[in-house]
């Protein structure tokens, strides 16, 4: 085959298209020279195709008032579309999205506003993706925080175990808390039963001494 066959047969075969990595490659580009509005169109590109990644820098920039591509409400979407992937970075961000409330998102905000306060259902929800998923410890540890705060405080102990398991460190002062408290309400409860067994003992005499004096 000689030079002109070759690039005959160069010529014909297809341009290689564009896939969801080149656009997060040249957006993150974009991003260290600080043009966060050609990253978002960047993004924008990957993110229609699908590219979980995109999709999760595109909302994080949307989030931290780098661009204007997308209102608050369709970077939360877009964030959920990544998450649904099992895109972890987007699990853990919805679930503080929820646990916190979405209250700073100015234009969610009004009088009647359902995001002002936390949503644990969905940030337990998004939590136990990604610490079923990936085992994600942080995960983990998140939900012993939302469960103590729901006075649910077996599941909270469970999951602060798993999360000191899978190395959380700080996880351990709150199964020390715990523990301790538990400890404390089981003291609390064989005070009373001793209490009681002395009530009792004390009539069962009194009965006697009334049935001898008979």
């Amino acid at each position: 085959m000689g030079i002109f066959d070759r690039f005959k047969k160069t010529a014909a075969e297809p341009e290689k298209q564009p896939c969801g990595f080149d656009y997060y490659y040249s957006g993150s580009t974009y991003i260290a020279s600080k043009n966060y509005e050609r990253a978002a169109e960047e993004f924008k590109k990957g993110a229609d195709m699908d590219d979980a990644d995109c999709q999760y820098k595109l909302a994080e920039l949307c989030f931290d008032h780098k661009t204007e591509l997308l209102t608050k409400k369709e970077a939360l979407a877009m964030l959920e579309k990544a998450a649904n992937q099992d895109h972890l970075k987007s699990q853990m961000k919805l679930g503080e999205m929820y646990q916190l409330g979405l209250g700073y998102m100015d234009e969610m905000i009004d009088e009647n506003s359902p995001y002002l306060d936390s949503d644990y259902p969905r940030a337990i929800y998004w939590y136990t993706e990604a610490a079923e998923t990936y085992d994600e410890a942080k995960a983990m540890y998140e939900l012993g925080n939302i469960y103590s705060i729901l006075e649910e405080f077996d599941t909270a102990l469970a999951w602060y175990q798993k999360a000191y398991e899978e190395g959380y460190e700080e996880a351990l002062k709150d199964i020390t808390l715990l523990t301790a408290e538990d400890d404390d309400y089981d003291d609390e409860d064989d005070d009373n039963d001793e209490d009681e067994t002395s009530v009792e003992y004390y009539d069962d005499d009194d009965l006697e001494d009334d049935y001898e004096d008979e």
